[in-house]
């Protein structure tokens, strides 16, 4: 009996390959993206890290999802930002996880206090199904 194996890939793997590559190398990033220093081998040690998890209440994942992104552009803007970003759990959406590295514990609190993440934050009870829970990491 002779099978024919149909490729998973929607395209081509040699054409995947540098598709991928690109990816891992950033090369797809925009211009005004601030670097990826976690990707460059800079450790967070002595910086306060983060990472903070929402989950959107049944039928309020795109509300969240909207809310939430343009977090990105202007928290990337504070000086004591050294990285941002968001993710969204694949398997369930609607939960957004945020791994965050501040310069210091004062950056933290200046970006809690910023008026647009109070403005967000005062959102949460509407959208998520138990606020923000943030966890704070040492670095190694």
């Amino acid at each position: 009996m002779h099978h024919r194996h149909r490729s998973l890939l929607p395209i081509a793997l040699p054409t995947a390959l540098p598709i991928a590559a690109a990816l891992l190398l950033g090369a797809c990033a925009s211009p005004s993206s601030p670097p990826a220093t976690a990707a460059k081998g800079t450790r967070a040690e002595g910086h306060l890290v983060t990472v903070a998890t929402v989950q959107a209440k049944p039928g309020k994942e795109n509300d969240l999802r909207a809310a939430t992104v343009p977090l990105i552009a202007a928290t990337r803007g504070e000086a004591g930002v050294v990285t941002y970003v968001l993710h969204e759990q694949l398997d369930a959406p609607g939960r957004f996880v945020f791994y965050e590295v501040f310069r210091d514990e004062t950056a933290f609190q200046e970006h809690v206090r910023a008026a647009y993440v109070q403005q967000w934050l005062q959102r949460l009870p509407e959208l998520t199904v138990n606020g923000i829970t943030v966890t704070r990491l040492k670095a190694y």
